[in-house]
This record gives C-alpha cells, structure tokens and sequence, in this order.
C-alpha cells in the first residue's frame, strides 16, 4: 500500500471512529492512538492545545511529555507561531529544539486551525531521521481537518482566548477556467492540501445560455429557485466523487455550493461569502468576478489547445495569473511551449499581457507564498514564486 493510500484509508477510519462524538479531548485521544498505530516508524504522536500564550500538552500515545511550549519555542512552538506545516528531518540541528524524547530524531508539526483560530498543534516524532515527507504533510493536514470539522474545539481553547473574525474579511483566491475540463478542481484541492484552515465555494450556475442543456435536463433544475441556493456544511453538500466532496477530501475547514440561476449569480456568492468565518478562501468559477473583487485570481488552461469559454475573455482581463495543467505530466518548459504555440495561432489576442504563468512545479510555493499573504494581512499580490523568474507570479 503506497503512502498516500494509507492516508486514504485512515480518514475513512478516523471519519467513522469520530462519528457521532464531539468532544475535542475524546476525538483527539482515539486519533493519536490510530495513527500511532497505524503510521510506521513513530515513538510518538499527539496533541498541545493552545492556552493563553502557551501550548499544553493533550492526548498522546508514547513516553512523558513535555507539558507546557511556549509559543514560538522548539518545533512545536515554532510552527505554531508561524501556523504552518514544519518538517524537521533531524531535530538536533533545529535551533531552539526541545528534546523531550531522547529517542526522537525527527518531526513534523501540524497546527490546528478553525476558521481563522489556532487551537493546537499535532505533533509526530520517529526514531529515524528524515521520515517524514510532503505526502505525510499533506496526509496529516486531511487527517486534522476531519478531527476539527467533527469536533467542538471551542470547549477546550475558550471562546475569550479567540480572535472575533466576524469583521474580518478573508482572502479570496478566484480559480476561473479559459475552457471547460482544465483542472480548476484538481488546482483547488492541491491548494487545498497546502492550506490548512482555508474555506472553498463552488458555484454552480443553471440555465445560462451558454450551458448547451436542456433547462428540464438540466443536473441542478430541481434546485433552482426565486432566490440563489447557498449549502453549507459536510451534511449538506459532501458527495465522494463531486467536487464539493472532493473539497472535503483535500481538507477544506468548510464547503459552501452555490446554485444559482443566471440573474442570481451576485446575491448567491455574496452570501456564500458572508458565511466564511477562515482567514482564506478559494472559489471555483468564471461570472462571479463580475460582481467580487478577489485578492487573487488564477486562470486555468490546459498546456495545449484550449476552446474558450464565452465569459473566459472577460474574466482573463481581470486574473493575475495562468496555471497550466497537463494530461500527459510533462515538465513545465514544455508546458509553456505548448501553451505559447496555442495562443500564437489564435486569430483574437486574449490578453495575456505578460501576464505570470505556472504549473503543477510551482503549487507549493505558491500555497506557502498565499498563507504568508494571509498572515501578514497583506492583500497585494504575490511575489516572485522562483529566482530565475520563469513562473514569478507579478507583484
């Protein structure tokens, strides 16, 4: 079984074990004990909870802990301070390291983020140096958002101890498509899986001239009403398979689907907007532009010919950048390449204008150049994603 199998295989179990429970303490207890159980190579796997200024040492499977971390202290304090994924792959050269497991030699710490909150970290040790990698990254991140969607956290963090965020405006990240069938889900969950904590909405629009479908044939007729449709929540929009679900899946800390009709497209988003209570959102769709201003906004195309969508010249003039996927996994320069040649036979400019184009390479440091953005409530756009400039997102 491959890692990433086995990830998949523990939300499924770590899903059912929580079900029905929501008590924060009880669910992370049942979650150390399976993945220590499960996962190889541990000496250690836990949790601190966020206290005041301090971490606090919660459930765990392994030896006596340290009790008590100070934020921005060790690995542990560290990534919560930065509320970022830390991999340590030999924790004796981590400055500031704090060995309360002699035996440990390497780490990785997840923290622990609703909505806009910090409430803990998830922390694993091993014995062997360098066992952790980006897919465990990715695998835990999904793995803690399923602890904190079906738990109550606020029992254990307090609700004077957490920033009010019902003024806060989130970061919007758009991901529009120049043509159908470009990866946009695809981008959205790898996004997704790099940042903890963030929201998606998916619109959904039906009836529009451009659909091609009959309106009784239609997927979403039943659900069109006088006002747009806003669901919110696992039980009311998770469908394994679906994009909502597939959302779910990459670790979104909240799910919202739009239905609206043509005219409704406005009222719909802004609603969905309205219940985002994270840092960060990303919303899949090309008309909503019309009506909200995001952060940042990307525009997805496949690496060769593209059949544009009647909208996708209106929204391309307002994107930041183009994300390139592919079908056959070739490298980024041959990406470009056929990009490049696919606009250049095109008998209408589309505008590109210079504009920053990236691909699958570039995922990472794009999410961790869009979570940095968010931290530093900086809502400019993104800064070069490499020194030689090839796939710099333009600031």
């Amino acid at each position: 079984m491959s890692k990433s199998e086995l990830y998949d295989q523990l939300a499924s179990q770590l899903s059912s074990l929580l079900s029905g429970e929501r008590d924060l303490i009880a669910n992370a207890a049942n979650f150390s004990s399976l993945i220590f159980h499960a996962l190889p190579d541990l000496n250690w796997a836990g949790f601190y909870f966020l206290k005041g200024d301090e971490l606090v040492l919660g459930p765990f499977q392994g030896r006596p802990a340290c009790v008590r971390i100070a934020i921005g202290k060790g690995v542990c304090g560290t990534a919560a301070a930065r509320r970022v994924t830390t991999i340590v792959p030999n924790v004796h050269e981590f400055p500031g390291h704090i060995a309360c497991d002699a035996v440990s030699n390497s780490e990785i710490v997840i923290p622990l983020i609703e909505g806009e909150r910090l409430i803990g970290v998830l922390d694993l040790d091993s014995p062997l140096l360098g066992r952790f990698d980006d897919e465990d990254a990715i695998g835990l991140n999904r793995l803690a958002s399923v602890l904190i969607d079906y738990s109550e956290a606020q029992r254990v963090c307090g609700r004077s101890k957490m920033t009010k965020i019902g003024s806060v405006k989130p970061t919007i990240v758009a991901v529009s498509g120049l043509s159908s069938n470009t990866g946009k889900t695809t981008l959205i969950c790898d996004l997704l899986e790099r940042l903890p904590g963030w929201e998606a909405i998916k619109l959904t629009r039906g009836h529009y001239r451009s659909c091609g479908k009959d309106p009784q044939g239609c997927c979403v007729s039943d659900l069109i009403r006088d006002e747009p449709l806003v669901r919110s929540g696992r039980e009311e929009n998770y469908e394994a398979g679906k994009d909502t679900g597939r959302f779910w899946d990459a670790g979104a800390a909240n799910v919202h689907w739009v239905i609206a009709g043509e005219d409704q497209v406005e009222a719909g988003i802004k609603e969905a907007l309205s219940r985002v209570k994270s840092a960060g959102v990303i919303v899949e769709g090309n008309s909503f532009l019309d009506f909200v201003e995001a952060n940042f906004a990307i525009m997805c195309a496949r690496a060769g010919e593209n059949r544009l969508k009647t909208s996708a010249r209106r929204t391309l003039a307002k994107a930041d950048a183009i994300y390139l996927s592919t079908v056959d996994d070739c490298d980024a320069s041959a990406a470009r390449a056929r990009f490049d040649e696919w606009r250049k036979g095109l008998s209408i400019d589309i505008g590109q204008n210079g504009m920053a184009v990236f691909t699958k390479e570039d995922i990472p440091q794009m999410a961790l150049r869009l979570q940095a953005m968010v931290e530093q409530g900086n809502c400019s756009r993104l800064t070069a994603l490499s020194a030689d400039g090839t796939s710099a997102l333009l600031a």
